[in-house]
């Protein structure tokens, strides 16, 4: 018995590259070295699923960080679960001198509630030796780690409708800024004010750019442990988490900056902590989503099970990211893989982990893990209920309007 498996991966077009790439990356170290300091076992859990696609990635040395970024390097799958994912469809705008929040109802299949609520259901469900059960978790892994990073930056969350623009601003996209590199209010979100810094670190990590990533995240979780952050993190509903960071978008994100004009230092000097008290949010929130997620879970290592004789898994027009440049046929089977190659992969994989924790233990000055992760659940969409108020008119917003 012979059980096939075909994947077509074709390009997409992409409205953002998310946060950036060194924003998913910080999210992640900072998860990361709470997996490998309080929840190892959880966190060898995640690195067995990341590795049921390993074939089809460009997994380096730091298969944990590179992970964060896969949904936004592979551009596209013709999949509808990767269709429009990266955003929240919501808009608002000021009518009469209040604030009203909008969504259309339908829309709510492409967004980034339903991502990370269908990635956190798919992980939890109980492991098999199927190749599209490993398949499944091994992508909704990697959506789940870069949907959290996106749900924390404001303007991928909400748009702002104005006379100019009906239908919203593209979430930042359509507001043109000047004399920045960024070209438009989203991207200079994205790209941490356009920080020279972080430039340095927003290609895939390597030997000498992990310390700064590393780094970076632990200057962000020293500003704002968790101990900071405990009535945000008590908060388990997606909706709860997509108005708190929409707040941001709506009172500080438009607030003090004009449309083809450059941002003022006052308004990064103002901004700065919030955005890297969303980096820490979402590193915090991805720990306790995946410890959610994988706690009760058994996961099964890469090795099939005898039931499945052999797996086919081809390839088209597969993007540079995935570090394969032509199609390509592989066969993974109880008959082709052998004990000394599944014992020699499970020896790399505890050597990588054993040299992340002596990497992640370096600038430790305290251990962390006296805080419990929060238990997240899935939601049940169907029974969702936003949070709908019309808010005054806030000091200033009369600039939002022109």
């Amino acid at each position: 018995m012979q059980i096939k498996l075909v994947i077509t991966i074709v390009a997409m077009f992409s409205l953002s590259r998310a946060w950036g790439s060194a924003a998913h990356y910080v999210i992640a170290s900072i998860a990361e070295s709470e997996l490998l300091e309080c929840h190892s076992k959880i966190y060898d859990k995640a690195m067995t699923i990341l590795e049921y696609l390993k074939d089809l990635t460009k997994l380096g040395e730091f298969p944990f960080i590179q992970a964060a970024t896969w949904a936004d390097n592979i551009e596209e799958l013709n999949w509808e679960t990767f269709q429009a994912k990266h955003f929240q469809p919501e808009t608002y705008k000021f009518e009469n001198k209040k604030l009203i929040r909008e969504r259309k109802k339908e829309d709510m299949n492409e967004s980034l509630l339903t991502a990370i609520n269908q990635a956190l259901a798919t992980l939890q469900k109980e492991d098999t030796s199927k190749a599209y059960s490993k398949l499944a978790k091994s992508i909704e892994l990697r959506m789940l780690m870069h949907y959290v990073g996106d749900i924390h930056q404001p303007l991928h969350t909400m748009s702002r409708v104005n006379q100019f623009r009906s239908h919203g601003d593209s979430h930042g996209s359509d507001f043109l800024i000047s004399n920045t590199d960024s070209k438009t209010l989203h991207n200079f979100w994205d790209n941490y004010f356009d920080d020279p810094k972080w430039k340095t670190f927003s290609i895939s990590p390597t030997e000498s750019t992990i310390e700064l990533i590393d780094a970076e995240a632990d200057s962000i979780t020293t500003d704002f442990p968790r101990t900071v952050l405990n009535d945000d993190l008590s908060r388990t509903s997606f909706v709860e988490w997509i108005y708190h960071t929409q707040n941001f978008a709506i009172n500080q994100v438009y607030f003090g900056i004009k449309a083809n004009s450059k941002p003022s230092e006052e308004y990064i000097t103002k901004n700065l902590p919030i955005l890297r008290r969303q980096l820490a949010l979402a590193g915090y929130r991805l720990t306790d989503l995946i410890v959610s997620a994988l706690e009760d879970v058994d996961v099964l290592k890469g090795k099939p099970t005898k039931k499945v004789e052999s797996v086919e898994i081809q390839t088209k027009s597969v993007s540079e990211s995935l570090g394969i440049s032509q199609t390509i046929s592989m066969k993974i089977g109880s008959k082709d893989i052998q004990e000394d190659a599944a014992n020699s992969s499970e020896v790399n994989k505890k050597e990588s982990t054993t040299k992340r924790k002596k990497q992640r233990a370096k600038n430790k000055k305290q251990n962390q893990c006296s805080m419990k992760a929060v238990h997240i659940m899935p939601m049940d969409l169907e029974k969702i209920e936003f949070i709908d108020k019309t808010e005054d008119l806030p000091e200033g917003a009369e600039e939002l309007l022109i």
